[in-house]
This record gives C-alpha cells, structure tokens and sequence, in this order.
C-alpha cells in the first residue's frame, strides 16, 4: 500500500536554501507538528510552521528534525492530513 502523501507549497526548508516556492509531496507519517503561525507575519507569507522527523539512515539510527513552513493555512493543513489516506 502506498504511503500516504499530502501535497503543499513550501517557502522555506530548514535543510534546503529555496529560492523560490515550491511545491512538494509530504509523506504524512513523517509530520510531527503543525503549527499555526499566519499572525507572525512571515515576510514570504509563511502561514504554518511543520516539523518532519527524518530517519538518519538504517534501523536504529538518530532521528533528524526539518522544518517546513508553507503556504497553506493551518486549518487546510490538518484537512489534508485527516483526508489522507492512512
């Protein structure tokens, strides 16, 4: 079975320097935390903060944290994440 994937427009990448927007396949069960930060005023128009948790490399190995923000609102995010299918 597939694993279950959203699609967003991120703005920034804590592991990637973008110069542009870009849009991107998140895998679901990779997202750890959403955030709502429209009322910071993120100057790209960031309007929620996500944070990924990467394995490493093979069983046993640390878990790397990434930062996303896209923009998407944050209740449009969490729709995508519930209509996903897990």
């Amino acid at each position: 079975m597939p694993t279950p994937r959203i699609d967003l427009t991120v703005i920034n990448d804590s592991s990637d320097d973008l110069v542009v927007p870009r849009s991107a396949l998140l895998q679901v069960d990779l997202i750890a935390t959403v955030v709502d930060v429209e009322c910071a005023n993120f100057a790209a128009g960031a309007k929620t903060k996500l944070t990924l948790m990467e394995a490493c490399s093979g069983p046993g190995a640390p878990q790397g944290a990434r930062t996303l923000l896209v923009m998407e609102s944050y209740k449009a995010v969490c729709m995508l994440i519930k209509h996903a299918d897990l």
